[in-house]
């Protein structure tokens, strides 16, 4: 799955793992905004997840399997 670093991708691994899965992180990216993200910049400024000139987010690719 492709995760946004804003989500907290720590959290969703321990969550997969806690599920029975075997999850890894297989890739990141640091990627401009795209159209979702500008389109609630002032949201996420708001709520301290972006500071007032951060205009790229970490794309993180998990990879979850039965184990």
């Amino acid at each position: 799955m492709v995760h946004s670093g804003l989500c907290g991708a720590e959290d969703t691994l321990e969550q997969l793992t806690s599920a029975g899965l075997r999850a890894t992180v297989s890739d990141r990216a640091v990627r401009p905004f795209g159209p979702i993200l500008r389109s609630r910049l002032a949201w996420l400024r708001c709520q301290g997840l972006l500071d007032e000139v951060q205009d790229t987010e970490e794309l993180v690719i998990i990879r979850a399997e039965n184990s």
